[in-house]
C-alpha cells in the first residue's frame, strides 16, 4: 500500500551533501572532532580512517567510507560519494513510510562471506546474532499495531528507500526458519522491485533471541532487527512531511 504524496515528500526531504560530511584521519584526530559519533555496520566504533557523515540533521552519525561506499562490482573503482548520503537507519525510516521505528533491537550489521566455492559461484554470505526483547518491549508486542520486524539492504543500492534481501536467503530466529523472500532465490528483487521485511514476533521470546542469514550472493547486505508500530495513512503522511522539516 501506498499513499500518493509520502514517498515524494521523503524524497524532497533530502539534504544537499557537501565536502563537510567527509572527514580524513587526520581531521578526525583534531581535539574538536572528538564528539563525532560513529556507528558502522562494521560494528566498530573507532575512528581509524576516513569517514562520512549521515546527511539526514536528525542523525549526523558518522560511518567509515570503504565500509558503506562499495563498488558494484569488486575489480570497479571505488563510485562517487552519494548525494545526500544515508545511513541505514535513515534510509529504513524512509522506506516503509506506514511502518515506524519504535526502537533497534538489533543495529545494522554487515554480512560476512563464510565460503567462496571453487566452480566460481556466488560466495555464501551470513551473520549471526542476538538481541534482547526487554519486558516494557513484549508488552507494546500485546497490542496489535506492534510487531518485531526484521530488515536487509543492499548497501551500495543505487535505489537507497528499500528493504533488499540477498539471493537464496535463509532466515532463522531461535532456531524457527522465517521466510524472508516472497520471491524465487536466484531473483534479486521481489514485486514491484524492492522486498518485505518479514514479521518475526511469532518467532521471539522474552529476553535474548538468535537470529542467523545466510544468503548466496556476491552484493553487500546489512541486517538488522527493530520494533515496529504500524501507521494510519494519516500518521503515514504527517510523517513523511515531518522529514521535510
Amino acid at each position: 500500500m501506498q499513499v500518493s504524496g509520502t514517498t515524494d515528500l521523503a524524497s524532497k526531504g533530502q539534504c544537499t551533501s557537501d565536502s563537510s560530511n567527509v572527514k580524513s584521519k587526520g581531521e578526525i584526530d583534531d581535539p574538536s572532532h572528538l564528539d563525532i559519533k560513529v556507528r558502522c555496520p562494521c560494528g566498530s566504533p573507532l575512528k581509524t580512517e576516513t569517514l562520512i557523515k549521515c546527511d539526514d540533521p536528525r542523525c549526523e552519525v558518522w560511518q567509515h567510507i570503504d565500509c558503506v561506499i562499495i563498488p558494484e562490482k569488486p575489480m570497479e573503482e571505488k563510485p562517487p560519494n552519494p548525494d545526500p548520503f544515508y545511513c541505514e537507519i535513515c534510509r529504513l525510516s524512509r522506506a516503509d513510510p506506514f511502518l515506524h521505528t519504535i526502537g533497534h533491537l538489533l543495529y545494522p550489521v554487515k554480512l560476512s562471506i563464510t565460503n567462496i566455492p571453487n566452480d566460481g559461484t556466488n560466495p555464501v554470505q551470513s551473520v549471526e546474532r542476538t538481541f534482547q526483547l526487554t519486558r516494557a518491549d513484549k508488552e507494546s508486542l500485546t497490542k496489535q499495531e506492534y510487531d518485531v520486524q526484521a530488515w536487509c539492504m543492499l548497501l551500495n543500492d543505487k535505489v537507497p528507500f528499500r528493504m533488499h534481501w540477498p539471493q537464496y536467503a535463509d532466515l532463522q530466529v531461535n532456531g524457527v526458519s522465517v521466510r524472508a523472500i516472497d520471491r524465487p532465490g536466484s531473483q534479486q528483487l521481489g514485486a514491484n522491485g524492492r522486498d518485505d521485511g518479514p514479521i518475526i514476533t511469532s518467532c521471539t521470546k522474552d529476553g535474548f533471541n538468535k537470529i542467523t542469514l545466510t544468503g548466496c550472493d556476491p552484493r553487500v547486505f546489512c541486517f538488522g532487527v527493530r520494533l515496529i508500530k504500524r501507521q494510519t495513512v494519516q500518521q503515514a503522511s504527517q510523517a513523511s512531511f515531518n522529514l521535510c522539516l
